[in-house]
């Protein structure tokens, strides 16, 4: 009920840029890849020049595996790609803390796990990454497993070992010994 957030001992206004991508992309589709990271680097890197924002356009652009979809609009990409695109936006500048809500929801299990792979690569860079995701087949991407019913955490700790904890079989059947939520 109460608590504080803490980045590296600071606020998190005052621990550097946080990223956020929504369950929901929140993309212009009319615009062209490139152009929408683009006007998206012009807003967040404004006081960067204009060579050295192009140049970290491209830079995620191939962090997240969309080079030669550069010129494509984002209404013609499909869920994965726009996903990507809504991740490349979060990583222009660099964030300390990248928060992802449901990011792979609705994708198919190879494409999944390749998001989850670009997301641990991304805490290999140094960052904080939180993932919030009901997709078991790619927790062992995962540092650390949170899991949390009702507002309460009934778990931290290694993915591998989360099974053992709950006395479940695998991480699908954690769900089976949950507590029921009250509605």
């Amino acid at each position: 009920s109460r608590g504080e957030v803490r980045l590296n001992g600071k606020a998190p206004n005052e621990a550097g840029p946080v990223g956020y991508v929504p369950q929901d992309d929140a993309l212009h589709g009319t615009l062209r890849v490139a152009d929408a990271l683009r006007f998206a680097g012009e807003l967040r890197l404004h006081g960067m020049p204009a060579i050295s924002r192009e140049a970290r356009v491209r830079q995620v652009i191939l962090q997240v595996g969309l080079n030669g979809r550069e010129d494509v609009r984002i209404k013609s990409l499909s869920g994965g790609q726009r996903k990507r695109v809504s991740v490349a936006m979060e990583l222009l500048s660099q964030p300390n803390l990248l928060i992802l809500d449901e990011p792979t929801s609705g994708l198919d299990p190879g494409l999944e796990e390749k998001m989850m792979e670009l997301f641990r690569s991304v805490a290999r860079d140094g960052r904080i990454v939180l993932v919030t995701t009901h997709a078991m087949q790619s927790l062992s991407c995962c540092d650390q497993l949170l899991v949390l019913a009702a507002g309460r955490k009934l778990y931290f700790g290694p993915p591998a070992a989360a099974p053992a904890h709950f006395g479940a079989s695998d991480y699908v059947d954690i769900f089976r010994k949950l507590p029921p939520l009250k509605v």
